[in-house]
């Protein structure tokens, strides 16, 4: 079964640790019982600690994506493809390729790969061809039809 278009996301997601949800909580309640005006120097402990969890897991959020970024240019195939021939270290690794890609780079390279696979296409010619639009249901009532249902405009105000 293939995978859909949220698949890249579903792979990215990073299980929120229980700590984090602990210190969001126990902040939530904090602000709810007025802490920060009440006892500002233990409601800046827990606030500090929850900023340094989300930060913990803003990094560990950011390190998944990239990996998974990375990890479907590779698969793709993307990856050094016809940007001036033969790779120049074939021993190096997948992953340090693509961190060496820019986006422009890529956007090129998946261009070229995509132009490659539509000349080579053979399917093309037996596609049906693409839908025509849709007639508006408006003209296909009769002439004196059209309107009837539709109020007069008013004069503007102030004019007899």
């Amino acid at each position: 079964r293939g995978r859909g278009r949220g698949a890249m996301a579903a792979a990215t997601r990073v299980t929120e640790p229980r700590a984090l949800l602990d210190l969001r909580a126990e902040a939530e309640v904090a602000r709810h019982k007025q802490m920060d005006a009440r006892n500002p120097r233990q409601f800046q402990v827990i606030a500090e600690a929850l900023a340094s969890a989300e930060q913990d897991y803003a990094a560990r959020c950011e390190l998944a994506k990239s990996k998974a970024y990375a990890s479907q240019r590779s698969r793709l195939g993307t990856v050094g493809a016809g940007a001036g021939g033969e790779d120049d270290d074939v021993d190096e690794d997948r992953f340090a390729q693509v961190a060496r890609l820019t986006d422009e780079q890529f956007r090129a390279l998946a261009l070229e790969r995509h132009e490659r696979a539509s000349a080579t296409d053979v399917d093309t010619a037996l596609s049906p061809p693409p839908p025509q639009p849709r007639q508006s249901t408006a003209h296909s009532r009769p002439a004196s039809s059209r309107g009837a249902d539709v109020a007069p405009p008013r004069p503007p105000p102030g004019r007899p």
